[in-house]
């Protein structure tokens, strides 16, 4: 497809990725959330898995591109690249979930080269995004992406070695901290001072300039390497390390909007979801940072972050992505965003955090479970209706 050409149908390609995306991502959070629930396997392991690498990565893997590409007025990726990332990201989050799982060390390690490479693949998809931009106000969402992606290939890296090698648990806890914090978590703090703006239908906040989403990111890239420094080495190192990133996190906050009536009635449930994840998200932060590093793989907080945080901030962006690239028009798309929104998943995911702090892990699957089911059904309908 010649240049032109592809600049012309990048909205059209970028919504086909983003699709496919959220469809291996939503069935991966089911799954996850369904193995929960099997007494034969480690069933917070592999649950926290299934949900961290093949749900958040495959969203994470299109969004960030489907982001870039409409925001940047940038051609969209290549078909085959695109289906690269998917396919290798979700046959390494199956293989390494049940390499573990099952004892078959020999599924681990290929596992891990398959999720790096489609890390690498949605790296270098945003580099190229970057490179041919036709916009540059979005640069720093898409310099933290690539800042990001490299914490995760070395997260993924650690994990493999943590997972086949005989290394302790600290380990562990650097390969923890270096995707949840460095990768999943720059993604979502380089993209919310834009995209809260979009959620909520109004601008960007002033405050939000480029220079200050740099330094956001640089902030939270340091605080992610005292926290991985601290894992293996000093306890104090790690406490602080994760304090820094609650401050990030409230210098993030400091650079979103801060919504009227109007947007609050407009968002409803999404902007009440992205609020709650963010204050589940800060807390977490805090208490883990009184957790032993060398016993983080144990503790409840772990979920509560996952779920509380990262899980409700999930559920909120697909509220709002699923009817906008299903199209169809205004009218469409006002009846997509009424019927994703859903006062029930906010209910059942807070409440199935609140589980997860009383360590309640049953209570805490089912409430899981429905917030899942809420949102694959929604999304379903919204999708269903589309043209």
């Amino acid at each position: 497809m010649a240049g032109a050409d592809r600049r012309a149908s990048r909205v059209v390609e970028a919504h086909r990725l983003e699709r496919r995306a959220l469809r291996v991502s939503l069935g991966f959070v089911v799954a996850a959330a369904l193995v929960a629930v099997v007494p034969a396997l480690d069933r917070r392991w592999s649950a926290i898995h299934l949900f961290a690498v093949g749900g958040l990565l495959s969203a994470i893997a299109g969004t960030t591109q489907m982001l870039g590409v409409t925001w940047a007025t940038a051609p969209a990726p290549s078909r085959w690249l695109t289906a690269l990332q998917r396919w290798s990201i979700g046959a390494g989050a199956v293989a390494v979930t049940a390499g573990m799982a099952f004892d078959l060390p020999l599924l681990v390690a290929p596992g891990g080269v398959a999720a790096a490479t489609g890390l690498v693949a949605v790296m270098v998809s945003l580099l190229l995004i970057r490179r041919t931009a036709a916009t540059g106000r979005f640069a720093p969402a898409l310099d933290g992406y690539i800042v990001a992606l490299c914490f995760g290939v070395v997260g993924v890296a650690l994990g493999v070695v943590a997972a086949t090698g005989t290394h302790g648990p600290g380990l562990r806890a650097v390969h923890i901290g270096g995707n949840l914090l460095g990768l999943v978590g720059i993604v979502i703090a380089a993209t919310l001072p834009f995209f809260a703006a979009t959620q909520l239908r109004t601008r960007m906040s002033p405050r939000a300039t480029s220079t200050r989403v740099r330094a956001l990111v640089a902030w939270l890239g340091l605080a992610t390497g005292l926290v991985a420094w601290g894992a293996s080495t000093s306890v104090t190192a790690w406490r602080w390390g994760l304090l820094a990133w609650a401050v990030g996190l409230c210098g993030l906050v400091a650079l979103l909007p801060w919504p009227g009536r109007r947007q609050l009635a407009f968002a409803g449930p999404r902007a009440a979801q992205l609020a709650a994840g963010l204050v589940w998200w800060l807390v977490a932060l805090v208490v883990l940072s009184t957790v032993d590093p060398f016993a983080l793989t144990g503790s409840r907080w772990l979920p509560v972050l996952l779920i509380g945080g990262y899980a409700q901030i999930l559920v909120a962006s697909v509220a709002y992505l699923v009817p906008v690239i299903r199209g169809g028009g205004h009218e469409r798309l006002s009846a997509g965003f009424e019927l994703h929104g859903s006062w029930v998943g906010f209910g059942t995911v807070n409440a199935a955090a609140l589980a997860a702090v009383a360590d309640a892990w049953t209570l805490t699957v089912v409430l899981v479970v429905a917030t899942a089911v809420d949102t694959a059904v929604r999304s379903t309908l919204v999708a269903g209706r589309g043209t």
